[in-house]
């Protein structure tokens, strides 16, 4: 999602999508503050990375129907200034917690929201320390699923880089999909990508994705059906 996207919408698409945990980026402080009100049967970590000039926050947010335990939060890079977003100081972050499962389990799943690149972002040589900031964190954390916007289509380097290696896979959805619109805040000639993804470990994990049409957003939802590897 954007940063103005209408809370109750997003929290409406939430309900929709009916699943056991959700993973946003750009989430806003008053979407936090509905999320719970309007959802309460999921628990929640909200994790500010920006600050617009409203004095508002944005950042990355997991929703669970299980209990959050051990949050981690990292950095990939301090950022500097969104002259779009009013003047947003911000930085790239990568967060994970720990889903407590009723068979007494944990499983660890991270969201992530690196940068983009030029024209509209950071140069190679930033671009290339992020995704290296990535690489680490992944090899380190060792999440069983990773999710977000990585702001990298299929056949960038980064993403090349990511799945070659990291021992993770991309969860194929029912058909190529776009999930970036080119909508929104920033629009470019045929905007259309897709640069968002979910992550899992191939060893422990799989499953198949859907993208689903959505317009509350810049960046249309893409959920997954997973299931542990025997």
């Amino acid at each position: 999602m954007y940063y103005g996207s209408d809370p109750r919408e997003v929290v409406n698409v939430v309900r929709g999508l009916n699943a056991d945990a959700v993973l946003l980026q750009e989430a806003t402080s008053t979407l936090a503050e509905v999320a719970r009100d309007e959802l309460p049967e999921f628990s929640q970590l909200f994790v500010e990375s920006a600050l617009h000039s409203n004095g508002t926050t944005e950042g990355l947010m997991i929703l669970s129907r299980q209990p959050i335990r051990d949050p981690y939060v990292g950095i990939l890079r301090h950022g500097g200034k969104a002259p779009w977003k009013g003047g947003a100081a911000s930085q790239r972050l990568y967060i994970d917690v720990d889903l407590g499962m009723e068979n007494g389990d944990c499983l660890r799943v991270g969201n992530i929201y690196p940068s983009y690149p030029l024209p509209l972002g950071i140069g190679d040589s930033k671009w290339s320390a992020e995704t290296n900031a990535i690489l680490k964190a992944l090899q380190g954390r060792k999440p069983h699923i990773v999710g977000g916007d990585f702001n990298a289509t299929p056949e960038s380097d980064r993403m090349r880089v990511i799945l070659g290696e990291t021992g993770y896979v991309s969860i194929p959805t029912h058909k190529v999909g776009m999930t970036w619109t080119g909508r929104g805040i920033i629009r470019v000639p045929d905007g259309r990508r897709r640069l968002d993804y979910i992550l899992v470990d191939s060893s422990k994990i799989e499953g198949r994705g859907r993208i689903f049409d959505s317009n509350v957003s810049d960046h249309r939802p893409l959920k997954a059906n997973l299931k542990m590897k025997l």
